[in-house]
């Protein structure tokens, strides 16, 4: 009998006493290796959960209502092994999912890539970068253009950012002397402000 890994679903609310209270708790099985990854509350009041299917190295995407009841629940590929990393829902109620993957199983590098899908879960489109431009994605934003800005890293590696249009092709990208970077926000003067992480040899430091 095949192993079944359970995913819970809760929602905290936070109310005037300033004490939590649980709205809802929900448990769904699926196949052993399972894990959410991200939950974000769409522009209607449903719940998406972002997730990775260790078994079948695919993206996982749930969409449960405001009750936590299962509306839809929809597993995809888009290489041999798909690393989803950040998931955005964009004006018109479809998400976008970023994230690294494998392009088969020999491959030596990993790869950027950039999912579409549409309100009820199904491929609309993908996007896969050239390893050597962007071998994954940590974080992504949509700016009031429509277009979205990733950060990452290369396959050198060397921290990377870039911004692409809603299709997934790059407009610009600049990379950096560190070695992946990790998180994004845009600040009150419509900066962009990353964090990262930055290998330093030790060992030379001390000859």
């Amino acid at each position: 009998m095949a192993c079944t890994q359970r995913i819970t679903i809760f929602v905290l609310m936070f109310v005037f006493s300033q004490k939590i209270h649980s709205a809802f708790i929900k448990e769904f099985d699926f196949a052993n290796g399972t894990r959410g990854l991200k939950a974000i509350e769409t522009k209607n009041g449903d719940f998406v959960i972002l997730g990775f299917e260790w078994t079948g190295r695919r993206n996982l995407l749930l969409r449960v209502n405001s009750s936590g009841d299962l509306l839809w629940a929809k597993g995809t590929n888009v290489g041999y092994a798909d690393g989803p990393a950040q998931m955005l829902e964009l004006n018109d109620g479809t998400f976008l999912i970023l994230g690294r993957l494998f392009l088969d199983e020999s491959a030596a590098h990993p790869s950027g890539y950039l999912l579409k899908m549409s309100s009820f879960g199904e491929v609309l489109y993908t996007k896969i970068f050239p390893f050597e431009q962007i071998s994954e994605i940590r974080d992504a934003l949509i700016l009031v253009d429509g277009s979205i800005v990733v950060v990452g890293s290369t396959e050198l590696p060397r921290a990377v950012v870039a911004k692409l249009s809603i299709t997934g092709d790059v407009i610009w990208s600049r990379t950096f002397d560190a070695k992946v970077a990790t998180s994004l926000s845009v600040t009150t003067n419509g900066s962009f402000l990353v964090d990262g992480l930055k290998v330093i040899d030790l060992y030379s430091s001390y000859r």
